[in-house]
């Protein structure tokens, strides 16, 4: 066989490989399988549905889905090796506090500051105000190293504003 021919069998092989993988489409989109079964002996033909594949009268449709339902879980697996240990991370707020102020309403209004230790700062904070009581809080914010509220509303309500304080040093690089 000359190269000549061997070239044009190669381009001839390759371009029906090219067409038949460029117009395949089965399954179809939705992931099923189409196709048609002789009534008469069983015998089963794939056919493509998004190109106008139809069965004929001797046939039945039939499809399929390429995924199954889930199966059972296998068996629990051995225990693995312990892997190596890890690097050491970086040290946690443990210097904290909680420190509270008590404030009560007169004249309409009334402000508590829960003020941190010295060498601390306040990272939040809160408060405590009775239910029944008819007070509404205008405020409630850090300020410097404490924790700031304030209320406005009937007089004579004892309201506990809350700071929580970390130590600086734990703060730095942050």
């Amino acid at each position: 066989m000359s190269n000549k021919t061997m070239l044009i069998l190669v381009a001839v092989a390759c371009a029906a490989l090219g067409a038949g993988v460029a117009t395949a489409t089965i399954p179809d989109a939705s992931g099923t399988i189409h196709g048609c079964y002789k009534k008469t002996n069983g015998n089963l033909t794939v056919v493509d549905t998004d190109k106008g594949g139809t069965c004929q009268a001797s046939e039945a449709a039939a499809g399929w889905s390429q995924t199954g339902v889930q199966g059972l879980p296998g068996p629990q697996g051995v225990q693995g090796q312990q892997g190596q240990q890890g690097s050491t991370g970086p040290d946690g707020v443990d210097d904290y506090s909680i420190v509270s102020a008590q404030a009560t309403t007169s004249g309409g209004n009334a402000t508590a500051v829960a003020s941190c230790p010295t060498g601390s700062t306040a990272v939040g904070g809160g408060f405590d105000v009775p239910a029944a009581a008819n007070v509404t809080p205008y405020e409630s914010t850090q300020s410097g190293d404490a924790w700031r509220v304030t209320f406005y509303g009937d007089d004579g309500v004892t309201f506990t504003t809350y700071a929580v304080c970390v130590g600086k040093q734990q703060l730095s690089g942050s």
